[in-house]
C-alpha cells in the first residue's frame, strides 16, 4: 500500500475558517432533526403503547441518543471554540471591494492637477519640482505597474518629482492601489506648462 498524495488547497483563511463553522451549523441543523424525530417515537409510543416496560425500553433508547447528542454538541462547542479569538479583517464582505483613491497636488503652486476621468489624472507641472499625494480609502499598498522615470520617487504615498526630472518629456505614470486580488488602477499623466 503507497502513501496518499495529499495536494494543497488553494483555499483562503478566512474561506477555510467560514467554511467549518458552516459545517457545524449544518451539524447542528441534523442533529435538531434527529431530536425531533425521537420526540416523535416517545409520541408515538405513547399513543400505541399499553405496557410500561414498552415506555421504558423507548425512554431509555430515547435517553441513550440524547447523551450521544449531547457528547456531539460538545465536540461541536469545541470547533467553534478554536475560531473565538479569531478575526478575519482581511476577508472583504463582497469578493472585491477596490480602494477609493484620489491624488491631492501638496502645494498649488507647483502646476495644476485634474481628474480627467475616473482613475486618471493630469498633472501640468512648471518645470520645478513637486509632490503629489496619493490617498486611498481603506488605507492601502501603492505599487507601480512599470518602473518610474528618472527624477521621480514614490515614498509613502507621496509622488515626488525633484529637479532632475526631464521635463521634456511626457510621461504617463501608472499604478495599483490594494492587493494583488482586489485593487484599483491609477493613471497619472505628466507633462509641463509649456
Amino acid at each position: 500500500m503507497s502513501m496518499p498524495v495529499i495536494i494543497p488547497s488553494n483555499t483562503k483563511r478566512c474561506q477555510s475558517i467560514t467554511d467549518i463553522i458552516e459545517s457545524v451549523a449544518l451539524e447542528q441543523t441534523g442533529l435538531s432533526h434527529i431530536i425531533n424525530a425521537e420526540g416523535e417515537k416517545i409520541q408515538k409510543a405513547l399513543t400505541l403503547s399499553t405496557n410500561n416496560e414498552e415506555l421504558i425500553k423507548v425512554n431509555t433508547s430515547v435517553l441513550s441518543m440524547v447523551k450521544a447528542i449531547t457528547i456531539l454538541e460538545t465536540v461541536l462547542q469545541d470547533k467553534l471554540k478554536m475560531f473565538d479569538a479569531c478575526l478575519c479583517n482581511d476577508c472583504p464582505i463582497d469578493p472585491c471591494t477596490p480602494p477609493v483613491v484620489e491624488v491631492l497636488l501638496n502645494e498649488a503652486k507647483d502646476g495644476t492637477l485634474t481628474l480627467t476621468e475616473p482613475g486618471v489624472y493630469k498633472f501640468t507641472g512648471v518645470k520645478k519640482p513637486a509632490k503629489l499625494t496619493i490617498n486611498s480609502t481603506p488605507t492601502s499598498v501603492i505599487t507601480t505597474t512599470k518602473p518610474l522615470p528618472a527624477g521621480i520617487t514614490l515614498t509613502n504615498n507621496i509622488l515626488s518629482i525633484d529637479a532632475t526630472y526631464d521635463w521634456s518629456l511626457a510621461h504617463g505614470l501608472s499604478f495599483k492601489i490594494g492587493t494583488a486580488e482586489c485593487y484599483s488602477s491609477l493613471i497619472i499623466a505628466i507633462a509641463s506648462v509649456v
